[in-house]
Protein backbone atom coordinates (compact mmCIF):
# COMPACT_ATOMS: atom_id res chain seq x y z
CA UNK A 1 0.00 0.00 0.00
CA UNK A 2 2.89 2.19 1.28
CA UNK A 3 4.26 1.50 -2.49
CA UNK A 4 1.38 2.63 -4.59
CA UNK A 5 1.14 5.95 -2.80
CA UNK A 6 4.28 6.97 -3.27
CA UNK A 7 4.03 5.63 -6.87
CA UNK A 8 0.94 7.88 -7.13
CA UNK A 9 3.08 10.33 -5.19
CA UNK A 10 5.91 10.62 -7.94
CA UNK A 11 3.83 9.94 -10.83
CA UNK A 12 1.63 13.06 -9.82
CA UNK A 13 5.02 14.93 -8.91
CA UNK A 14 5.57 13.65 -12.55
CA UNK A 15 2.81 15.44 -14.18
CA UNK A 16 3.50 19.03 -12.62
CA UNK A 17 3.87 21.71 -15.79
CA UNK A 18 7.77 22.24 -14.93
CA UNK A 19 8.29 26.12 -14.61
CA UNK A 20 10.66 27.47 -16.86
CA UNK A 21 13.59 30.11 -15.98
CA UNK A 22 12.29 32.03 -19.03
CA UNK A 23 8.92 32.83 -16.76
CA UNK A 24 9.75 35.78 -15.12
CA UNK A 25 7.83 35.93 -11.39
CA UNK A 26 4.86 38.69 -11.48
CA UNK A 27 5.93 42.20 -13.48
CA UNK A 28 6.28 44.97 -11.93
CA UNK A 29 3.11 47.94 -12.90
CA UNK A 30 3.24 49.77 -15.66
CA UNK A 31 4.68 53.32 -14.93
CA UNK A 32 2.75 55.31 -17.41
CA UNK A 33 5.20 55.39 -20.18
CA UNK A 34 7.03 53.23 -22.46
CA UNK A 35 10.53 53.82 -22.71
CA UNK A 36 10.36 52.45 -26.55
CA UNK A 37 7.65 54.64 -26.97
CA UNK A 38 9.56 57.73 -26.06
CA UNK A 39 11.09 57.26 -30.14
CA UNK A 40 14.56 55.64 -30.75
CA UNK A 41 16.21 58.84 -30.51
CA UNK A 42 16.91 58.22 -26.50
CA UNK A 43 17.92 54.39 -27.13
CA UNK A 44 20.61 55.67 -29.84
CA UNK A 45 21.99 58.09 -27.85
CA UNK A 46 22.39 55.93 -24.94
CA UNK A 47 23.54 52.91 -27.27
CA UNK A 48 21.10 50.56 -25.78
CA UNK A 49 19.72 47.72 -28.01
CA UNK A 50 16.27 47.21 -25.93
CA UNK A 51 14.76 48.45 -23.18
CA UNK A 52 11.88 47.53 -20.72
CA UNK A 53 9.80 49.83 -18.83
CA UNK A 54 8.60 52.11 -17.28
CA UNK A 55 7.82 50.41 -13.99
CA UNK A 56 6.38 51.53 -10.98
CA UNK A 57 8.28 50.84 -7.94
CA UNK A 58 12.08 50.23 -7.31
CA UNK A 59 14.12 48.07 -8.98
CA UNK A 60 16.05 46.77 -6.46
CA UNK A 61 15.52 45.37 -3.66
CA UNK A 62 11.50 45.27 -4.92
CA UNK A 63 11.78 44.06 -8.51
CA UNK A 64 15.05 42.36 -8.78
CA UNK A 65 14.16 38.74 -9.01
CA UNK A 66 11.75 39.79 -11.82
CA UNK A 67 14.56 42.08 -13.82
CA UNK A 68 16.94 38.65 -13.09
CA UNK A 69 14.37 35.97 -14.43
CA UNK A 70 13.39 38.61 -17.43
CA UNK A 71 17.48 38.90 -18.12
CA UNK A 72 18.07 35.36 -17.80
CA UNK A 73 14.63 34.24 -19.83
CA UNK A 74 13.90 35.08 -23.23
CA UNK A 75 14.75 38.98 -23.05
CA UNK A 76 18.73 38.74 -22.88
CA UNK A 77 19.73 34.61 -22.55
CA UNK A 78 22.69 34.82 -20.68
CA UNK A 79 24.55 32.21 -18.22
CA UNK A 80 22.94 33.38 -14.97
CA UNK A 81 22.57 37.13 -14.79
CA UNK A 82 23.53 38.82 -11.38
CA UNK A 83 23.10 41.92 -9.89
CA UNK A 84 27.01 44.26 -9.85
CA UNK A 85 25.57 46.63 -7.63
CA UNK A 86 24.75 50.29 -8.17
CA UNK A 87 25.40 53.54 -8.07
CA UNK A 88 24.09 54.75 -4.52
CA UNK A 89 25.73 51.88 -2.71
CA UNK A 90 28.93 52.55 -0.82
CA UNK A 91 31.88 53.47 -3.10
CA UNK A 92 29.25 53.55 -6.08
CA UNK A 93 29.04 50.41 -6.60
CA UNK A 94 30.31 49.08 -10.31
CA UNK A 95 30.73 52.92 -11.47
CA UNK A 96 32.67 56.14 -10.44
CA UNK A 97 29.95 57.97 -8.76
CA UNK A 98 26.13 58.76 -8.82
CA UNK A 99 25.22 61.47 -11.26
CA UNK A 100 21.95 63.45 -10.84
CA UNK A 101 19.55 64.71 -13.18
CA UNK A 102 17.57 63.92 -16.30
CA UNK A 103 20.69 63.21 -18.53
CA UNK A 104 24.24 62.52 -18.30
CA UNK A 105 27.20 60.03 -17.86
CA UNK A 106 27.61 56.59 -16.15
CA UNK A 107 30.92 55.76 -16.13
CA UNK A 108 32.17 52.07 -14.97
CA UNK A 109 35.24 51.28 -12.89
CA UNK A 110 36.40 49.19 -15.04
CA UNK A 111 35.57 48.59 -19.14
CA UNK A 112 32.69 46.04 -19.69
CA UNK A 113 32.89 43.66 -23.15
CA UNK A 114 29.96 41.58 -23.58
CA UNK A 115 26.28 42.19 -22.98
CA UNK A 116 25.30 44.18 -19.80
CA UNK A 117 21.65 45.39 -18.75
CA UNK A 118 21.47 48.81 -16.49
CA UNK A 119 18.07 49.81 -14.38
CA UNK A 120 17.59 53.58 -14.23
CA UNK A 121 15.40 54.49 -11.21
CA UNK A 122 14.41 57.90 -10.47
CA UNK A 123 11.11 59.15 -8.49
CA UNK A 124 8.71 56.36 -8.06
CA UNK A 125 9.76 54.39 -11.48
CA UNK A 126 12.62 52.35 -13.32
CA UNK A 127 12.91 51.06 -16.78
CA UNK A 128 15.80 48.50 -17.70
CA UNK A 129 17.96 48.87 -20.72
CA UNK A 130 20.08 46.02 -22.71
CA UNK A 131 23.33 46.98 -24.19
CA UNK A 132 26.45 45.00 -25.82
CA UNK A 133 29.33 46.82 -25.81
CA UNK A 134 33.03 46.53 -26.39
CA UNK A 135 35.53 47.76 -23.80
CA UNK A 136 32.87 49.97 -22.99
CA UNK A 137 34.08 52.39 -19.93
CA UNK A 138 30.73 54.62 -20.17
CA UNK A 139 27.18 55.23 -20.98
CA UNK A 140 25.08 58.23 -21.68
CA UNK A 141 22.04 58.22 -19.75
CA UNK A 142 18.72 59.94 -20.36
CA UNK A 143 15.25 59.37 -18.14
CA UNK A 144 13.18 60.20 -21.16
CA UNK A 145 11.66 56.44 -21.21
CA UNK A 146 11.36 56.61 -17.21
CA UNK A 147 8.15 57.91 -15.77
CA UNK A 148 5.67 60.09 -16.94
CA UNK A 149 7.82 62.92 -16.58
CA UNK A 150 11.56 62.45 -16.48
CA UNK A 151 12.84 62.21 -13.20
CA UNK A 152 16.10 62.93 -12.02
CA UNK A 153 18.61 59.30 -11.66
CA UNK A 154 17.89 58.30 -8.14
CA UNK A 155 20.53 55.55 -9.06
CA UNK A 156 21.35 53.44 -11.81
CA UNK A 157 22.04 48.94 -10.75
CA UNK A 158 24.15 47.19 -13.41
CA UNK A 159 23.35 43.27 -14.51
CA UNK A 160 26.17 41.27 -16.13
CA UNK A 161 25.69 37.80 -17.14
CA UNK A 162 28.09 34.67 -15.43
CA UNK A 163 31.10 34.48 -17.13
CA UNK A 164 32.24 31.08 -17.04
CA UNK A 165 36.86 31.35 -16.44
CA UNK A 166 38.01 28.38 -14.79
CA UNK A 167 40.36 28.76 -12.00
CA UNK A 168 44.17 28.02 -11.86
CA UNK A 169 43.31 25.22 -9.02
CA UNK A 170 40.63 23.83 -11.52
CA UNK A 171 43.31 22.96 -13.79
CA UNK A 172 45.91 21.85 -11.64
CA UNK A 173 43.21 19.36 -10.72
CA UNK A 174 42.52 18.29 -14.40
CA UNK A 175 46.41 17.99 -14.32
CA UNK A 176 46.52 15.99 -11.50
CA UNK A 177 43.87 13.37 -12.36
CA UNK A 178 45.41 12.71 -15.72
CA UNK A 179 49.05 12.32 -14.50
CA UNK A 180 47.28 10.00 -11.88
CA UNK A 181 45.80 7.88 -15.38
CA UNK A 182 48.58 7.88 -17.06
CA UNK A 183 50.18 6.25 -14.09
CA UNK A 184 47.71 3.91 -13.10
CA UNK A 185 48.23 3.16 -17.20
CA UNK A 186 51.69 2.11 -17.15
CA UNK A 187 51.81 -0.28 -14.35
CA UNK A 188 48.86 -2.07 -15.44
CA UNK A 189 51.31 -2.26 -19.07
CA UNK A 190 53.85 -3.43 -16.79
Amino acid sequence: MKRFFLGLTVASALALPAVSSAQAPNPPAPGGVSCAGTANAHLIFMGAVKCLGSYSGNDVPNNEAWILATLNGAWAPGTGWSTMGKSDDAAFGPFQGNPGGTTGTLTFDAPITGDFAISLKGGNFFSLYLFSGTNQSAVNFTMAGVGTQPPGLSHATLYRPATVVPEPSTYALLATGLAGIMFARRRRRA
